[in-house]
């Protein structure tokens, strides 16, 4: 039986470990790399918030000219247990427009920070957008004309009959170049459907661009009132109230007697409506009077005119 030579198997297997030793153990270390990645890859979870995007560092006597985004995306991604004590808030996404030096545009990069919790090998953050287009322009301030925005109608026989605006001009601020095109804004939108007593409203004023800040309000007075219509009716008969029994009065005068009143029911008014009267109380022996005349009306209706106001009657004996 061959004996085995100790010596030269451990020399033969340390000769077999070492060479080219330094080759094994990067691809040793490769290989437990690519573990820990392949594992942070399939124990990671992604996370879509919307966070508020904060503008710093604007210098007072400038104003943006394009409207901004409000919110900007974020995109997490992390181990799950990472993701229960964020918030929105905590990335804090801002742009800093601290270099903005002139009027021009420029493409401001937005910033974030990354929240306490996601600060390990294993957070991973994108934000969409990365850059943002900034147009900025000088401010300026102007007192601009306020016209009256409405929608609907008063009730049925109401009119709205003057309109009062105080103050009627307000400020408006903005970039340049639209505050110099624009000499009117309109109050936001003002309910009159179905009014029928005067009212104030105070109201905001609301320009087409949202850049454009409106500084102050208004107030609107509508007078509302009732419509009305004018009627006028002719009478040939008239009333003698308080004659004396053994007298007769007669008048061959026509009269024209002159109304105002709510127009919705003007219509319906007719002439045995009205009551045209005089009164003879004081009348004590036959001749020839002159009276005024008394008119008997709805009360929703006022007397405006008669003419003649006032007749000539004769009064005669009943066995004449």
């Amino acid at each position: 039986m061959k004996k085995i030579n100790k010596e030269y198997v451990v020399k033969d297997l340390k000769s077999r470990i070492f060479e080219d030793f330094s080759i094994k153990l990067v691809c040793f270390l490769l290989a437990i790399f690519m573990y820990f990645l392949t594992s942070l890859h399939f124990h990671r979870t992604t996370v879509t918030y919307s966070s508020p995007l904060k503008i710093e560092n604007l210098k007072n006597y400038y104003v943006l000219r394009n409207k901004l985004p409000e919110y900007i995306k974020i995109i997490a991604s992390d181990k799950p247990s990472t993701f229960s004590s964020i918030t929105e808030e905590d990335f804090r996404v801002k742009i800093d427009l601290n270099k903005v030096d002139m009027p021009d545009t420029y493409m401001i990069p937005v910033q974030w920070d990354v929240p306490p919790a996601m600060k390990s090998l294993f957070g991973y953050i994108k934000v969409e957008p990365r850059v943002i287009e900034v147009q900025v322009e000088l401010i300026k301030e102007k007192n601009v004309k306020v016209d009256i925005n409405t929608i609907g109608n008063p009730s049925p026989g109401f009119t709205v009959n003057k309109i009062t605006i105080d103050p009627p001009y307000i400020r408006i601020q903005g970039p340049e170049s639209l505050i110099n095109n624009i000499n009117s804004i309109k109050t936001e939108l003002i309910n009159i459907e179905g009014v029928k007593e005067s009212f104030v409203r105070n109201v905001d004023c609301v320009s087409d661009h949202s850049v454009i800040k409106v500084l102050g309000k208004t107030n609107i007075n509508f007078e509302v009132i009732e419509e009305t219509d004018v009627i006028s009716f002719n009478f040939k008969k008239i009333m003698f109230l308080n004659l004396a029994k053994q007298y007769t009065a007669k008048s061959e005068d026509e009269i024209t007697v002159t109304f105002k009143g709510p127009k919705n029911q003007a219509a319906n008014l007719k002439p045995e409506d009205v009551t045209l009267y005089i009164d003879c109380a004081s009348i004590k022996f036959p001749g020839e009077y002159t009276y005024d005349v008394n008119v008997r009306k709805p009360l929703e209706f006022n007397l405006i005119a008669i003419n003649p106001s006032n007749i000539k009657i004769t009064v005669e004996d009943k066995t004449n």
